[in-house]
This record gives structure tokens, C-alpha cells and sequence, in this order.
């Protein structure tokens, strides 16, 4: 049996982060080795190939705020990556960056670019942030190609045991040509999906992730590279202070941005990631903003690992921790989700 890790105070603190992923666990016994069932916790905010409604200019300096749709910078700007891997919230992250900033984001492919800005001879310098789960999914040419443009990045993590079954999700839809974040794939396809498929064993699957972590770790110094949590930006508790550090972040690095008032960046966290109290309906013909939100129908189920697949996961999560421990930042999230991941494995 693996040692419990001793909390430290900065786990501690983390450890608040992690309940709010409102996770319960229950123990089973599935082909004779035991396992516990994860529930799931889906992103926040719509899907990526959504023109989230992330921000037009009316960023008052009162407690309210207004949500409207994004807009292309006029001057250029040096964009940031906005790099994820897959399941773990690059639509919220999209949304309250351009919330903040009133300017929208993109892909790195350019879908928002090419549907509504080519005409207007806009391009990734008039966009403050571009997704990418590179290098995971996302084409190395397409990647080298822009990759000269950006200076800085945002990399938002998401503890893979909750990371991996969004993204089961997303190709679920995919598969059955469902539209984005409408659906939850069944238990029988999940396990399948877990185990194999294009995207490979289990262990694939937590090599990849490490990889892409690595990845994005050793590309940036770390005054270059903003780490942001999936957990700090969702939770009740601490999303707003996480929008007031990302917002500060995006101040400071990004020239030719400005970002709302501190005053409404509450109001903005509520809005755009908190929308399950915020499900606030307005008229679209006055340009208004209504919440992208996570639809995906059918029951939020469980979703099952085994004590071997969790002993992988921690043990990608401690080979991070250690490699990368002069990292405050990132080694406080690996603390939280080591901890989160050696409860579930206890547990069996």
C-alpha cells in the first residue's frame, strides 16, 4: 500500500480547492480487482466550437457588469496560448479571459477568425488568447507555424481523473455526431474508452498527459507562464480571487489589453462560470449575454477506475511534483490532486 502524504499547510489549502469538485466516491468490485467509481464534474462553461459569448466592452466600475459578445482587438496584440489538455476547461478559461479583457479568443486553427474575422482582415494578433492541446492533439506544422507569435502562455490543469472522463465525453459526441457538451457517453463506452481506443491503455492515456504537462513547463520560464487550475477557477470559494490573479496576470503581460475594473470581476466570475445560480435569460436582439453552459443530457454517473489505474495516476502526479517542484505554483495543484487521487485509492 502506498504512504499517505503527510499535508503540509499549502495542501491544506488546496485541499479546500479540491472538495469543491463535489466528488463522492463509492467502492465496488469490478472483475475481480477492486475499483471505486469517480463522479463526474463537467466543465462549466459550452463547448470549444462555440463562439463563447466571451466579451464585448461594457465593463462598468460598480458591482454589476454586462455580458456581451466578444470582439476583435483593433490594434495588434501578442496573443498568449491558452493550453489544456483535453476535458479540462479551456471553453471556461476562453470565456473569462475574454470576459476580462472584452476581446475574444480562438483555436489555434482560426475558426472564429476565418467564420467572422477574415473579411475584416483580422488575424491571431487580434485575438487575446489561443487554445491549444498541443502536444497532444493538435498538428506540429500548424503549431511551429504560429508558435513565433506568442511569448507567454496560460496553462490550465485539471486533475486527470476528472480531466480524463470529460474528455471520454467530448468523443462520445464526436463519435455519434452529437453537438458539443449535449451528451454524457454510457458507462459500457466509457470503461471501453478507458482502457483502449484510438487514444490508447490507460497508461497511454496518463503518459500523454505528463508529457503534455511537461511540455509546457520546459517551453516557458515560469514569469512566462500562468498556471491556473480548473479547481481554483470552479469552486465557489475561490473562483472569483482566481479571476481577480488571472485578470491581474493578463494586465501586466499582455500589452494593448485592458481588463475590467476590479470591481466587476466578481460579477464576471459569477456570470460566465458560476452559471448554474446565474441561468439568467435576456433578449438577444439587444445584444445581450445569456450563460453557455455544460447541457450534456442523461444521468451524471460514476465513473470507474481501478486501485492499478489510480497507483498510475499517482504515480505521473509525484514523477511531476518531484521534476517540477521549484515551481511553488504547480507543486501546490500537484499536492491537491495527489492527495484527491490517494483518497480514492484508499477508499477501495
Amino acid at each position: 500500500m502506498r504512504r499517505i502524504l503527510l499535508p503540509s499547510v499549502v495542501s491544506l489549502i488546496y485541499a479546500l480547492l479540491i472538495r469543491t469538485e463535489k466528488t463522492h466516491v463509492r467502492a465496488s468490485s469490478v472483475r475481480r480487482t477492486r475499483s471505486l467509481a469517480v463522479d463526474e464534474a463537467e466543465p462549466a462553461a459550452g463547448g470549444d466550437d462555440a463562439e463563447v459569448p466571451t466579451g464585448g466592452d461594457p465593463r462598468p466600475a460598480d458591482p454589476g457588469c454586462n455580458m456581451d459578445f466578444p470582439r476583435f482587438s483593433e490594434n495588434l496584440i501578442d496573443p498568449v496560448w491558452q493550453a489544456s489538455y483535453p476535458g479540462s476547461g479551456s471553453s471556461m478559461t476562453r470565456a473569462v479571459i475574454s470576459q476580462l479583457t472584452g476581446i475574444k479568443t480562438d483555436d489555434m486553427h482560426g475558426t472564429l477568425i476565418e467564420k467572422y474575422g477574415k473579411q475584416q482582415g483580422k488575424t491571431f494578433q487580434n485575438v487575446v488568447a489561443v487554445k491549444t492541446h498541443y502536444p497532444y492533439i493538435d498538428g506540429r506544422h500548424e503549431f511551429e507555424g504560429l508558435d513565433p507569435l506568442f511569448r507567454r502562455a496560460i496553462l490550465t490543469l485539471r486533475n486527470p481523473v476528472h480531466a480524463i472522463p470529460s474528455f471520454f465525453n467530448q468523443n462520445y459526441e464526436m463519435k455519434h455526431k452529437l453537438q458539443s457538451h449535449t451528451r454524457r457517453g454510457p458507462d459500457k463506452e466509457w470503461v471501453a474508452f478507458r482502457d483502449g481506443g484510438w487514444t490508447g491503455t490507460f497508461q497511454q492515456k496518463m503518459g500523454d498527459w505528463e508529457t503534455f504537462v511537461s511540455y509546457w513547463l520546459d517551453k516557458y520560464a515560469p514569469e512566462d507562464l500562468y498556471i491556473l487550475s480548473y479547481e481554483s477557477l470552479s469552486a465557489d470559494e475561490t473562483g472569483p480571487a482566481a479571476t481577480y490573479d488571472l485578470a491581474v496576470y493578463l494586465e501586466r503581460s499582455v500589452e494593448g489589453v485592458n481588463v475590467a475594473s476590479g470591481e466587476a470581476i466578481g460579477c464576471i466570475w459569477s456570470e460566465t462560470v458560476n452559471y448554474k445560480k446565474q441561468q439568467k435569460e435576456r433578449d438577444e436582439n439587444e445584444k445581450s449575454w445569456t450563460a453557455y453552459m455544460t447541457l450534456r443530457a442523461g444521468k451524471q454517473s460514476s465513473r470507474a477506475y481501478t486501485t492499478e489505474h489510480l497507483a498510475e495516476v499517482i504515480y505521473r502526479l509525484q514523477r511531476l511534483r518531484e521534476k517540477y517542484q521549484s515551481n511553488q505554483a504547480f507543486e501546490a495543484i500537484m499536492i491537491g490532486y495527489i492527495e484527491q487521487v490517494q483518497t480514492y485509492h484508499n477508499a477501495c
